[in-house]
């Protein structure tokens, strides 16, 4: 069997949905496998999202171009954050556990992570403690906008411009859908 076979493989936990990427898990907004999200500030904020071998897949397409942009955007879908929980809890039939993280207390890393996060706590670079700080980092970047790339003026958008040679993206509700949706 190949290293690339072996790591397709689901692990052998039942609870454990396998999601093939070669980042580290790290949860910020969904713990779906715990019935929970923790939504930074109000949950009116827009997030954009990718999954990262389509990520991969609009940076090879756009080696082709004739001229590179400045600025390149990759979004598959775009959406609050309170959508994006409507979405998951239409997707797995279930009402998550929500709360809602204040930005000031996100700024002061005074929040509690998501369960999902206590299986790579301890294997993080920096410990509970680094993780935590990250965690609360992103979700106050989200909170206060720096993941809504609607605005990004110079930003050429690969989707449009690619999606018809290289295909679609996957969408959040496909994705959610594909992972979860027999949760």
């Amino acid at each position: 069997m190949s290293p690339r076979d072996e790591r397709s493989k689901r692990p052998s936990s039942s609870t454990r949905t396998f999601i093939p990427t070669h980042k580290r898990h790290l949860y910020t907004v969904l713990d779906i496998e715990h019935n929970e999200a923790a939504v930074p500030g109000d949950g009116s904020a827009v997030m954009a999202m990718t999954f990262t071998k389509d990520v991969a897949r609009f940076v090879a397409g756009s080696l082709d171009l004739d001229k590179w942009p400045k600025v390149s955007l990759i979004v598959a879908s775009q959406t609050t954050l309170n959508e994006l929980v409507k979405t998951a809890e239409t997707v797995t039939g279930s009402k998550l556990d929500v709360r809602f993280d204040s930005v000031e207390s996100l700024q002061s890393h005074d929040v509690k992570l998501l369960k999902g996060n206590d299986a790579i706590g301890d294997l993080f670079e920096g410990g509970r403690d680094r993780l935590k700080a990250l965690a609360c980092d992103l979700g106050a970047s989200i909170a206060l906008g720096a993941y809504d790339v609607s605005n990004a003026a110079d930003g050429v958008d690969l989707v449009s411009l690619l999606e018809d040679t290289i295909g679609a993206p996957v969408r959040i509700g496909q994705f959610l859908g594909q992972y979860w949706s027999s949760y």
